[in-house]
């Protein structure tokens, strides 16, 4: 009776044993995947950084025009919706800014015009050459329409090419970077935690089993002595 009992405990064990290790294992093989994958991630937004801000080839997009002062929110809010909206679309767009004159106008005199300014970075002039005319055409009556004034006259500054790019630095693009650093601290001390989470369950499961076993033995010898 005593060999019989041995002879079933012991299997049990070992192959506890044999799944706990296997699941180690697959817990590390997992983590070790999840790190690989993330370091992956995390270069291929640094090459696509240093490729977005080389200044080789960028150009900058400056539009100057005229608003009354009483219309000059809803333009912004409009210009917004549709053109930023467009452009975002766009092969090669990088950043929009809208800023004003401050001695243009006075926002507590809504008669006056107040000169706005479009700053628009492409990542070079040949993308942002590209886009169809008809495409802007159709977003420029679509401001139009939505607009409800009479259309501003846009001037081009110095002309229809822009100016040419020759450093500028990218907040946006170190933000990401930043971001992804966190997300990567993030997603290692997380898989830690659960790996040591699962890492100790396992070592309890197996002190409670070796605890069972030895009670089975004790009460097995027990019983033995007594026959």
């Amino acid at each position: 009776m005593h060999a019989l009992q041995m002879n079933v405990i012991f299997p049990n064990i070992f192959f506890s044993r044999v799944r706990s290790k296997k699941f180690i294992s697959s817990c590390l093989l997992s983590f070790e995947f999840l790190f690989y994958l993330t370091l992956t991630a995390f270069l291929a937004i640094q090459i696509k950084t240093e490729r977005l801000t080389s200044p080789e080839k960028a150009a900058l997009e400056v539009l100057q025009t005229s608003i009354p002062a009483e219309f000059l929110e809803h333009y912004i809010t409009t210009d917004e919706l549709i053109w930023t909206k467009f452009l975002k679309k766009q092969q090669g767009f990088r950043t929009k800014l809208i800023v004003l004159d401050p001695t243009s106008c006075n926002y507590f005199n809504i008669t006056e015009n107040c000169k706005i300014f479009h700053l628009i970075l492409w990542e070079s002039r040949n993308l942002w050459k590209s886009i169809p005319s008809n495409d802007l055409k159709a977003t420029e009556l679509l401001f139009e329409t939505l607009y409800k004034h009479s259309p501003p006259n846009v001037i081009a500054i110095p002309d229809d090419n822009g100016f040419d790019v020759l450093a500028f630095t990218d907040l946006g693009t170190q933000l990401n970077v930043i971001h992804a650093l966190i997300l990567v601290i993030i997603v290692l001390l997380s898989l830690l935690i659960i790996t040591c989470v699962v890492s100790f369950r396992l070592k309890n499961d197996i002190h409670i089993m070796r605890t069972k076993y030895s009670n089975l033995f004790i009460n097995n010898s027990s019983s033995t002595t007594l026959l």
